[in-house]
């Protein structure tokens, strides 16, 4: 799903996503939004730090890889040999 297009081409795209950061930051409210973010940040990290998605998603990863159940395997090998 689109929710909308930006430019023809990597220029026309580059300039517009230029033109809106610039517009972004020269906001009146920029600094309010970067404070918001930086504490909701903050409290996320304290809630469950960065490391510990980082070590479950490895987690996950090792039993796709190395576990005993085939299914990425086939899926992987489904997709890479464009197979139904």
């Amino acid at each position: 799903m689109v929710d909308e297009l930006i430019g023809s081409d990597g220029p026309a795209l580059r300039a517009h996503i230029g033109a809106w950061a610039e517009a972004l930051a020269a906001h009146a409210d920029f600094e309010h939004w970067l404070r918001h973010k930086r504490l909701r940040r903050a409290s996320d990290e304290a809630a469950k730090p960065l490391q510990s998605y980082r070590q479950e998603e490895l987690s996950r990863m090792w039993d796709n890889f190395y576990g005993a159940d085939p299914g990425y395997h086939l899926a992987r090998r489904r997709f890479v040999r464009k197979a139904a």
